[in-house]
């Protein structure tokens, strides 16, 4: 009876002092991660106003977003010192609802036009006009070839290859273009989602997840990091999964981008316009294992096998993982250093294939 007895209070003893050890622990273990940083609160998301244009229109054109309305983007933080005062971004739209100065359709005598199709990447959410991807193009390209060079940029947040088509159709051709470039996400595949509320970044969901704070978040740093890091794994994970089998052989998604690029590249060539995809990469993992380069893989090879030119942006951006070309840590837009980049990598594949713009 004795030995049970003492066997039960060394079996005590040594619980206590195993809890003791582990609160000891995690005690330190919360020090360390407000020490450095860990676990901080998440930023808020950023809030977008529309402010409408002098005639006060609220609606959207067909190929455009409001006629004339100012998009502004505020963000709670401004880590590189780019965004305006109270860390707001405008977005400016012509009487179209482009976010673009207003071309006339006659295109003048002399002049080289670059129409640009796309979704809110190359509309360019968080970034300012001058520093926008097709902004850029024209600067990159200045003096290059013959004549002006005019960028026309038609994309629009949250559309996929469908409404690209059907916007190239319905009002870019009017322009005259001497080339036009269509620049891929993988996102682009999905059904068009205006009415579900803009795409914002490519981790949306696990982003919002990450933001939905539980009980014990509020006190705990060491608790808000661990859990945080769950999330960001578990639904990245299921966000690269998703995105891979949108393009599998018998997705319905995937066929549907199919036959719209097809028919685009056919159209084009009826009015003899050079066709020029350009993909972009989701900004994540770029100098490591990026997870998503069989999705380019997959979309190069099918646009190569219909004779449309491709363009791979993953190796535009050397030095950068991904996080470094966000718009914001909330929000996985490339930033102005990504178009910029971007920019200067399509500017140095026309000059190399200088029949794009009707160059020898």
């Amino acid at each position: 009876m004795g030995a049970s007895i003492e066997a039960g209070n060394r079996w005590i003893r040594i619980t206590r002092e195993s809890l003791f050890f582990v609160g000891v622990l995690l005690v330190l273990l919360e020090i360390f991660c407000r020490v450095m940083g860990l676990g901080r609160p998440l930023e808020a998301l950023r809030v977008d106003t529309v402010i409408p244009g002098p005639e006060g229109v609220m609606e959207r054109t067909d190929f455009g977003y409001i006629p004339q309305a100012t998009v502004v983007s505020e963000y709670a933080s401004d880590p590189r010192g780019y965004f305006g005062p109270g860390n707001r971004v405008s977005h400016g739209h012509n009487a179209l609802g482009l976010r673009d100065e207003l071309h006339p359709v006659a295109k003048p005598e002399g002049e080289l036009r670059i129409l640009g199709l796309g979704d809110s990447y190359l509309w360019g959410q968080g970034v300012r006009t001058e520093d926008l991807l097709l902004t850029r193009l024209e600067v990159e390209l200045e003096g290059d070839f013959p004549g002006t060079l005019q960028t026309v940029n038609t994309a629009v947040p949250s559309m996929n290859t469908w409404w690209q088509l059907a916007s190239l159709k319905d009002q870019g051709l009017a322009y005259a273009p001497d080339l036009v470039t269509l620049f891929f996400v993988a996102n682009d595949v999905e059904d068009q989602v205006w009415d579900q509320g803009q795409q914002v970044e490519a981790f949306r969901a696990y982003t919002l997840m990450a933001f939905e704070e539980d009980a014990l978040s509020r006190w705990s740093r060491l608790w808000r990091f661990v859990r945080g890091q769950y999330i960001r794994f578990v639904q990245g994970r299921r966000f690269i999964e998703d995105r891979m089998g949108h393009f599998q052989p018998d997705s319905d998604q995937w066929r549907s981008c199919q036959t719209a690029l097809l028919q685009m590249k056919e159209r084009l060539d009826q009015e003899d316009i050079p066709f020029l995809l350009v993909i972009l990469p989701i900004f994540f993992q770029l100098d490591d294992d990026y997870p998503f380069q069989s999705i380019h893989d997959v979309v190069s090879e099918y646009a190569t096998s219909i004779g449309i030119e491709v363009l791979d942006l993953r190796s535009a951006f050397p030095g950068y993982s991904g996080p470094e070309l966000w718009v914001h840590p909330t929000d996985h837009h490339p930033n102005e250093i990504a178009h910029r980049l971007a920019a200067k990598a399509v500017a140095d594949h026309i000059r190399e294939h200088p029949a794009l713009l009707g160059g020898d």
